[in-house]
């Protein structure tokens, strides 16, 4: 029975996305329709049907193989970067920087906010995660004392927000360069961000796995430090 579970969430799964993939074909590519985003829905709809009554845990034990063909669909992403290679030593400078920049604006922009608002400390801290790639804001919300179920609504709905509208806003912006593009998708929107990147092309996909990587990397180092700051 447990074979058969397993089986069931990972095909239920499998099939959202599917079903989003078909929707965004149907639709044309609207801005509206994003495969990830339809699937998380779709999911989340279907866990919380009683029919089912299955906690989140049991879910995971089927659905869980697509974490690890995650991990192995990264690793893959080698090949565009080997690929790429050239273009990313020639603009390693202006990279790096922009993630740098990027990180401070996001998190003083963030904390700004959310102290305009008069919101609780808690969620001072947890909202300055929103731009980090989910294993990694975790980790940084621990660190810093930061609620983490509060973090993964920052970061989903920053991921979602950017996955439908990032596109059209960089578009209005007047920003036509496939590199920029990628680099602001990945660095913003984290994961789905990537996914919406690549759907453009390899190279924006690339600059976009590139940033959300950086991004994470550095926010390890940053985020913390500023958050003394802010908090002391």
């Amino acid at each position: 029975m447990n074979n058969f579970n397993s089986l069931l969430w990972f095909s239920i799964t499998i099939a959202c996305y599917l079903f989003g993939s078909l929707l965004q074909k149907i639709t044309k590519n609207n801005i509206l329709v994003s495969p990830p985003i339809i699937a998380i829905i779709l999911l989340i709809f279907i866990l919380n049907l009683k029919f089912f009554n299955i906690e989140y845990s049991e879910y995971m034990k089927g659905a869980g193989i697509i974490s690890f063909f995650l991990g192995l669909t990264t690793i893959a992403l080698a090949v565009p970067l080997y690929k790429h290679k050239d273009i990313i030593y020639k603009n390693i400078i202006s990279i790096l920087f922009s993630i740098f920049i990027s990180i401070i604006l996001s998190v003083t922009m963030s904390y700004c906010i959310a102290k305009f608002l008069h919101a609780d400390k808690i969620i001072q801290l947890s909202i300055i995660t929103k731009s980090v790639t989910t294993p990694i804001a975790l980790l940084i919300a621990e660190k810093i004392g930061a609620v983490q179920s509060l973090c993964i609504m920052f970061i989903f709905s920053t991921g979602m927000f950017g996955a439908v509208f990032g596109l059209p806003l960089l578009s209005l912006a007047k920003i036509k360069n496939d590199k920029a593009i990628g680099l602001a998708l990945g660095v913003v929107c984290h994961g789905l961000g990537v996914a919406r990147a690549f759907q453009k092309n390899e190279l924006c996909g690339l600059f976009a796995m590139l940033g959300m990587s950086i991004m994470g990397l550095l926010s390890g180092v940053i985020i913390p430090f500023i958050a003394l700051v802010f908090f002391l």
